[in-house]
């Protein structure tokens, strides 16, 4: 170790070796964008650790209802819930068993 800190090969910089940037565990966008408020606990923006049961139940009921929605309205279109995977045919576009 130098005495500016951990040695890197050249042409490597700290950003390249930090972990990536993870989604706000609240309201799922990242921190540049996060809207959550800051904790008064912690000071973390989106500390889901502090959150308050009330807050945390507002926000399932929240997220259940726009899974309803979703769910609906691909009913609505005719289209199957779960997509299917695209590397994987269909039986019927076998052919000859192959």
């Amino acid at each position: 170790m130098s005495i500016f800190g951990w040695s890197l090969p050249p042409g490597v910089t700290s950003s390249m070796t930090d972990p990536p940037e993870q989604p706000c565990e609240i309201c799922g966008k990242f921190p540049d964008d996060c809207e959550c408020p800051e904790c008064p606990r912690c000071g973390m923006f989106g500390c889901i650790d502090h959150e308050d049961e009330f807050h945390l139940r507002g926000r399932l009921e929240r997220l259940e209802y726009l899974v309803r929605c979703a769910k609906r309205e691909l009913e609505r279109r005719g289209k199957p819930l779960c997509l299917p995977d695209p590397d994987i045919a269909p039986a019927d576009d076998m052919v000859d068993g192959q």
